[in-house]
């Protein structure tokens, strides 16, 4: 009779354990989701290891990081700067395909509210673009560029004081094109950015009374830009309760 050697009935097993105990886990697939906002993309790549949220933010040529937790459907956090330092904190939370996140910063007079989508699943029927209104034409009044630019300070702390510049260019021409540009410039005590102006948005425009109506490149309709109107020589342009004032 033939006898086994225990150990060598074991071979198989213990093969498959060091197998599995030395190939290293996998890490998490990020959720990329998007955002449009006044013709501004801003995508959010967000990962979510058990309640330990990680992520980045991308507009602009600029890149943040993300750092926070995850409840549920529930995301609180902070955006931090390439150095280190954070920025400001959000909260969002995740319904089916959409995320709707509120940025909060001492320097904005309110929160900021964006709704992103996930990339590759349809946009709900209610954000659908809408038509250009019948009669709506190129204002010659608004025709030529226009200059705006916003800037953002953290408030110190471990990282030191940061500040973000940013300045957008936006052209709406005669002949109904309309484009806009953006270059960025920010810095902090151990990091510097600046980016040359970038082309962010291009299609057409056109106004009926005091709305502002835009097509972007691609896109089969136009969609409400907002109430555009002059004081004082500037474009004022209301859209969502916020202000944007340019100038020439």
């Amino acid at each position: 009779m033939t006898r086994k050697n225990p150990l060598l009935a074991l071979l198989p097993v213990l093969t498959a354990l060091v197998t599995v105990l030395s190939t290293p886990a996998q890490a998490a697939a990020p959720q990329v989701y998007e955002a449009q906002v006044n013709g501004v993309r801003t995508e959010l790549r967000l990962v979510v290891e058990g309640s330990v949220l990680s992520g980045q933010m991308t507009e602009s040529g600029i890149v943040l990081d993300l750092r926070g937790t995850a409840q549920g459907p529930v995301l609180q956090g902070q955006v931090h700067q390439p150095g280190g330092a954070a920025l400001m904190r959000f909260d969002g939370r995740i319904d089916g395909p959409r995320l709707a996140m509120t940025l909060h910063h001492a320097a904005l007079p309110q929160p900021a509210q964006v709704t992103f989508q996930r990339v590759g699943t349809a946009a709900p029927a209610d954000a659908a673009p809408s038509t250009a209104p019948r009669g709506a034409a190129v204002d010659g009044q608004l025709v030529g560029r226009w200059h705006q630019q916003s800037m953002i300070n953290s408030s110190g702390g471990a990282g030191g004081f940061a500040s973000f510049t940013t300045q957008r260019t936006l052209e709406l021409a005669a002949d109904g094109q309309v484009r806009q540009w953006v270059r960025s410039v920010g810095g902090g005590s151990q990091w510097s950015h600046r980016s040359d102006a970038e082309l962010e948005f291009s299609g057409r425009w056109a106004v009926q009374g005091q709305q502002l109506w835009v097509q972007p490149q691609g896109q089969p309709a136009f969609v409400d830009a907002g109430r555009a109107v002059l004081v004082d020589g500037r474009l004022v342009i209301y859209r969502g309760g916020k202000r944007l004032i340019w100038q020439r």
